[in-house]
């Protein structure tokens, strides 16, 4: 693995424990807490349409691996 690959997998590794601790916090702060999931549940989901979306766009594919950097 390159430099920049192992550091992004830390990097997610952080921000995962981090969103998981968050939102643990949460829970913790019965009933109020809960309300703070509502908008860290709707990033979470951004966040992974965008990574879908990237993941099956062929065009962006083409780009990649055809157009000089």
């Amino acid at each position: 693995m390159k430099l920049d690959q192992i550091i992004l997998v830390l990097v997610i590794i952080v921000a995962l424990t981090w969103i998981i601790s968050v939102a643990a916090g949460m829970i913790a702060m019965m009933p109020w807490g809960l309300l703070g999931l509502i908008p860290l549940a709707i990033v979470i989901a951004i966040i992974g349409r965008v990574i879908y979306e990237r993941l099956n766009n062929a065009e962006d594919d083409y780009y990649e691996k055809n157009v000089d950097k």
